[in-house]
């Protein structure tokens, strides 16, 4: 099409540079134009015009239907192109279908008929294109017009010589616009343009006085002609073939929309149905949200409770502790105590001696007033005897006066020489109790500080000690413990090989067998595949619940059925998932050896003893013999709605086996490790599954973790780092 399209183009283009206007007549031959006067010979614009074929101007719009210059009605055969702004012929037949007329040689129009824009969707909406293509009359001796052609017109009016100097003057400006050749300066007027084009003009009609010359440039038209109007031909119905596909693809696509519309009206009523569907699922929602608003608000009650004994223990903790460190210190404060007691014991020894050694002298100093006043009373009567003896005495007298003055004044000086050597004394020993009460506040500070530094010591050095004893503990029962995500990854794997072997091919020979009927599924599903998927997957976990991940002694058997009766007792189906059961130490630690001893017996190697042997050998009996009764229990449900083939059985066999090996090293770990299933559809693949309006298959159980790695803190748990549960519900009322 797009060559096709081209040619067209391209003919149209020669048909352009072909103008039929430009028409040359013989000598002495007078110019047919459209506009015809009787009257004397034109102005020399009007012999211009005429001389030239420029079309007369178009009649007015009240005369646009078939008439001359005048105005006179021409007949059908003729009507007024807007384009060439003339009468033209109207076709015939055989010219309006595009076959050639070479009955005469007058001037025909052929009118083809062409599609453009291909590119639009429907060809209906296409208007077809018409090429006007002139056919010129053959002219044996094509002659410029002779300087004496006249040309009868009637002499026009000044309106209408304006008028057609104003559509020569239009037309010589389209004319230099449209061809490059004949463009000027922009500065000429149109009678200057008139006079270069006229000489243009004349310099290339030159070749035209060759008659042989002009023949064969005009052979060499007609036959260019001939081939683009059989191109035009061809193009025109492969155009109207196309239009006619084209028609047909049009009713197909409106077809196609009607169904179109009758789908979407579907739809709405499906999407109204999934809207009230939505609607239940909602109310469903807002009674499942209340109720665990309900739950949470218990559980915030319980936790207060938990938190409540917790800060009572820590407090109690405290209080001991800060009994201990008023007991040490009450007892440092009695050795204070003790201390300063001896020491004012010394200080009040040392003044009684002081108060002694004062009573001394106090008793000196009153022995010698007592001397003293003894002595004066001598003296008096010794000085009364003197005044009563003679002369002869006042000798004797005075040298025994003087006598005792020396024995009084050498006594006096005696006395004051042992008064201050006891005050000397007393100061010593004041200084001495100052620095040794001061020597044993120091001792008494430092002790403090020291037993202060020892009890701190003493703290650090017992946790270290029992950090130690944590580690050597460990060391000694050669414990392997798992952080989060390597149990999460080990839980993963099984996940993924339940996934497997869950894809097995349901057999419809046993439909009769199915929990649900195949239309049943599609009910509640779309994807029915998907749906079989989760309902193994469903059953899978549910039976490795039963059988292994209920407790953490039902798959150990024989001697330890006991444990797994005392565990199922404390721990029963009823209680609350979200709270580990109060287990005893002894089934607590027999918990973790019993699982140690089991997970040491499926991995102990070549190499140990024979008694080792034997206990190992005794515990892979046990494990293998709940692995066939969980074996017997997975293929009993799947058996009578899938085929289960040998290499399915491997596959189930071993996810058993791994599930075994998973949950020996959980149950081995110092914290506890539960999987939680809900009650609900537990046993989908059994004989009796009555379904209860709906479906909730659990994919992926949930994992949660009780405790730290070291065995505290088992009333605290959450939900294992790195694993998330799964659950897919599915309403009855689906569609």
């Amino acid at each position: 099409m797009g060559d096709r399209h081209r040619k067209s183009k391209r003919a149209e283009a020669w048909i352009k540079d072909k103008n039929p206007l430009r028409k040359k007549t013989k000598p002495g031959q007078t110019v047919d134009t459209p506009q015809q006067h009787d009257g004397p010979n034109l102005s020399w614009s009007d012999n211009l015009a005429a001389q030239y074929s420029i079309p007369a101007p178009p009649p007015p719009h009240s005369m646009r239907q078939p008439c001359d210059a005048d105005g006179n009605y021409t007949g059908p055969e003729y009507f007024f192109d807007e384009k060439t702004r003339a009468l033209q012929r109207r076709m015939s037949e055989n010219q309006a279908s595009g076959h050639r007329d070479f009955s005469n040689t007058s001037s025909t129009v052929v009118q083809v008929e062409a599609f453009y824009n291909d590119t639009d969707e429907n060809d209906e909406l296409q208007q077809p294109s018409h090429a006007m293509v002139p056919w010129r009359p053959f002219v044996t001796n094509p002659d410029p017009l002779d300087d004496q052609t006249q040309i009868n017109a009637n002499p026009p009016d000044d309106a209408e010589r304006a008028q057609q100097l104003s559509q020569i003057e239009t037309y010589l400006l389209g004319t230099k616009q449209r061809n490059v050749e004949l463009a000027g300066p922009e500065s000429e007027s149109a009678v200057n343009a008139i006079m270069r084009i006229l000489a243009y003009y004349e310099q290339r009609s030159l070749s035209w006085k060759d008659p042989q010359k002009e023949l064969a440039t005009t052979a060499g038209r007609r036959t260019e002609n001939v081939k683009a109007l059989d191109e035009l031909r061809a193009t025109n119905t492969t155009l109207l073939d196309n239009n006619k596909k084209l028609v047909a693809e049009n009713k197909r696509v409106e077809e196609s929309h009607f169904r179109l519309e009758n789908k979407i009206m579907g739809m709405d009523a499906e999407i109204k149905r999934q809207k009230a569907t939505i609607d239940y699922d909602a109310q469903e929602y807002n009674k499942q949200i209340a109720q665990l608003k309900f739950q949470n608000s218990q559980l915030e009650s319980s936790h207060t409770a938990r938190l409540r004994n917790n800060d009572n223990a820590k407090q109690a903790e405290i209080d001991a502790i800060k009994r201990m460190h008023e007991e040490l210190l009450r007892k440092t404060k009695n050795d204070a105590a003790s201390a300063r007691y001896e020491a004012q014991q010394r200080q009040d020894s040392d003044r009684k001696a002081i108060e002694e050694l004062k009573g001394r002298i106090e008793g000196v100093n009153r022995d010698w007033r007592r001397s003293y006043d003894a002595w004066m009373v001598e003296k008096r009567d010794m000085q009364h005897q003197l005044k009563i003896a003679t002369s002869t005495a006042d000798t004797r007298v005075q040298e025994n006066d003087e006598k005792w003055e020396r024995k009084v004044y050498n006594e006096r000086k005696d006395r004051e020489d042992q008064v201050k050597s006891l005050q000397c004394e007393v100061t010593r020993l004041n200084k001495i109790i100052d620095d040794e009460k001061s020597n044993k506040e120091a001792a008494l500070r430092s002790q403090e500080r020291k037993l202060k530094e020892q009890h701190q010591e003493e703290t650090v050095e017992l946790r270290t000690v029992i950090e130690d004893f944590k580690v050597a503990s460990s060391r000694r029962e050669h414990f392997k413990g798992l952080t989060d995500s390597e149990m999460a990854a080990h839980y993963k794997r099984l996940a993924n090989n339940i996934e497997d072997v869950s894809r097995m091919e349901w057999d419809f020979s046993k439909e009769q067998k199915w929990p649900l009927t195949e239309s049943r599924m599609r009910e509640h599903s779309n994807n029915t595949r998907k749906l079989k998927q989760q309902i193994i997957q469903h059953t899978l976990w549910s039976l490795l619940f039963e059988h292994i991940f209920r407790s953490p002694f039902c798959i150990m058997g024989g001697d330890v059925r006991k444990l797994d009766a005392e565990f199922a007792e404390i721990y029963s189906s009823g209680a609350s998932s979200f709270h580990w059961p109060e287990v005893s130490v002894d089934i607590e630690r027999s918990r973790f050896e019993t699982a140690k001893a089991f997970l040491d017996a499926i991995e102990s190697s070549a190499g140990v003893s024979p008694a080792k042997q034997t206990i190992d050998e005794s515990i892979t009996t046990t494990i293998d013999e709940s692995i066939t009764t969980t074996m017997n229990a997975i293929c009993g449900a799947l058996v009578d709605v899938a085929k289960v083939q040998t290499r399915d059985r491997k596959g189930l066999e071993g996810v058993v086996r791994f599930a075994v090996k998973i949950w020996l090293e959980s149950c081995s770990q110092r914290y506890r490790l539960i999987v939680v299933l809900p009650e609900v559809h537990r046993h989908i693949l059994t004989p009796g599954f009555v379904e209860n309006g709906g479906l909730r298959l659990v994919v992926r159980p949930d994992v949660k973790r009780y405790g730290d790695s070291h065995g505290k803190d088992l009333m605290r748990g959450e939900s294992l780092a790195g694993w998330k549960g799964l659950s897919e519900t599915y309403s009855a009322d689906y569609q």
